[in-house]
């Protein structure tokens, strides 16, 4: 699963260094030397829907300082909720700033400071999307994301080995085994009429069930329809498994007079919920449900 990603900005290269020497073991990190710089990447990781966890922000910067930086960040529904923790030698202008930003650490850094920082902002942030945010995992599939609702995600595993599947549709050829449950695999790419980028040993397989799992969270509604048996989990097979996030309720699209979300705002990038449930009718899913069922007679039989 990714790990969350930092925007690092400041135009002292021994700081950038410093920095991700400190992070680089639990994040990702994507470095600016300057405020242009740091805006032109935000855009850039909002395109390819790359959620940015926060922003560490140096103030004395040349071509557009910290201040502006905030100020554009702010004005931005893209980027507004970002946390932002500032890194600086200027305590005073930092104070300045006021709740615009989540954090203030003083230079010189001191690395477990920093480290504890992080994890306490960003922490605080999930905390606030908990109490009014809408959960989902978000997957590459060739060249398309897509997001998942989190309740219906059960796990996600590197890809097992499988034994085929004789019978079931196209888009399900395989199976394999989970804690002595026997799961299908869902051919994602080939039902969305896209082509896989991963090779078939460097996927992940991202198992969902129809009923909401009780490990995850509850801010799903539980109306949400399903067409798979409330019995049975299968596995969607995808390029690529981001970090969870939970999307502010003002940035999910809802399908009008329901509670059914049908997309996300994430970054600068809109991208469709898909509800494993709904994938493809009902009667497909019970089918593979006996299918499964009777192969697992037969084994045991035998």
């Amino acid at each position: 699963m990714a790990r969350p990603t930092l925007l690092l900005v400041d135009d002292s290269e021994a700081m950038l260094a410093y920095e991700r020497a400190a992070l680089g073991e639990h994040y990702e990190l994507v470095v600016a030397r300057d405020g242009v710089e740091a805006l032109a990447k935000l855009v850039r990781l909002g395109n390819d829907a790359t959620p940015v966890a926060g922003v560490l922000l140096d103030l004395s910067m040349p071509r557009m300082n910290g201040e502006e930086v905030l100020a554009r960040m702010k004005g931005d529904v893209a980027w507004r909720d970002v946390p932002v923790m500032v890194v600086s030698s200027e305590p005073e202008r930092a104070r300045a700033l006021g709740d615009r930003i989540d954090a203030f650490v003083p230079k010189p850094v001191e690395a477990r400071t920093l480290r504890a920082t992080v994890e306490r902002v960003l922490a605080d942030a999930d905390a606030r999307k908990q109490r009014a945010g809408f959960p989902v995992l978000f997957v590459d599939v060739g060249a398309r994301a897509i997001a998942l609702p989190l309740s219906s995600v059960v796990q996600v595993v590197p890809q097992p080995a499988c034994r085929a599947i004789v019978g079931g549709p196209a888009f399900v050829r395989e199976a394999f085994e989970l804690d002595e449950r026997v799961v299908p695999v869902v051919e994602l790419a080939a039902l969305l009429a896209t082509e896989a980028r991963a090779r078939y040993v460097d996927r992940s397989l991202v198992v969902v069930s129809g009923a909401a799992s009780s490990q995850t969270s509850s801010a799903i509604p539980s109306a949400i329809p399903s067409a798979i048996p409330s019995a049975m989990e299968i596995a969607l097979a995808v390029d690529r498994v981001r970090q969870p996030e939970i999307v502010a309720d003002v940035d999910v699209e809802r399908a009008p007079g329901t509670a059914t979300a049908t997309s996300v705002r994430t970054g600068n990038a809109q991208v469709p919920v898909i509800d494993p449930g709904a994938l493809v009718e009902a009667s497909v899913w019970h089918a593979l449900a006996d299918m499964i069922a009777d192969a697992a007679s037969v084994e045991a039989s035998s």
